[in-house]
């Protein structure tokens, strides 16, 4: 699954729908690309799109993507464990754990944790 993503992120790394559109004079964003998101619509979006609830079970795309997503978030954890190793993201992946929790009381915030998770996780 690992070569999978990388081999995807090669071939996709830097286009979006401008860059497309800038690309191909004939290619028009409105009729030729369906924008679809998993869970509701986004607010705000600059393309029509539709949001499929559970959608990575209704379309191989979300779930292409959804899996993408995974593992390029994991990646980006193990190399924060790196940076801040004291709060333990290679074990739980930036999850709000008993280990997280403990970790944020015992040393605090670092520049990297959201301020909704923080209270969210520590009440």
């Amino acid at each position: 699954m690992q070569r999978a993503i990388e081999q995807l992120a090669q071939q996709a790394d830097g286009w979006s729908l401008p860059q497309v559109a800038a690309a191909d004079p004939l290619f028009n964003t409105a009729s030729e690309v369906k924008v679809i998101v998993d869970g509701l619509p986004l607010k705000p979006f600059p393309y029509a799109h539709e949001g499929v609830i559970k959608g990575d079970g209704e379309s191989l795309s979300i779930a292409m993507a959804s899996i993408a997503a995974k593992v390029t978030r994991d990646r980006e954890m193990l190399r924060l464990a790196e940076k801040y190793p004291v709060y333990g993201f290679a074990q739980h992946m930036g999850y709000g754990t008993a280990a997280h929790r403990a970790a944020l009381i015992k040393h605090g915030a670092s520049p990297i944790h959201r301020e909704l998770f923080l209270r969210k996780l520590l009440g």
